[in-house]
């Protein structure tokens, strides 16, 4: 009879964790997060430098696929270059058509 493997998740203090490889301890705020943006919700959350929000996001995100959904993560600071509304506007298109793999 064979011993049943054990994984072996590494203790990050900084930085965002990655799933299936760092320690994530799930905290009520995940579930309603959840909660609310299978519902259709929109969601910001908001909290100081090394809280979690990012760990929190990609926890999320991988639930969501989990679960069927499309899920595209996007990092606003790349477009702060923006010469206007419209070109930040379609930045952001741009950005969900390419992490999503959409046809433009």
């Amino acid at each position: 009879m064979t011993q049943p493997t054990v994984q072996q998740l590494k203790l990050r203090t900084y930085g965002t964790l990655i799933p299936g490889e760092d320690l994530y301890i799930t905290r009520p705020e995940d579930h309603l997060l959840l909660t609310l943006l299978t519902a259709g919700e929109y969601c910001n959350v908001l909290s100081s430098r090394q809280m979690g929000k990012s760990s929190l996001m990609v926890q999320t995100a991988e639930r969501l696929r989990a679960q069927g959904y499309y899920v595209a993560t996007l990092d606003a600071s790349l477009l702060v270059g923006a010469r206007d509304a419209e070109a930040w506007y379609q930045g952001l298109l741009e950005e969900i058509v390419v992490t999503l793999a959409l046809r433009s």
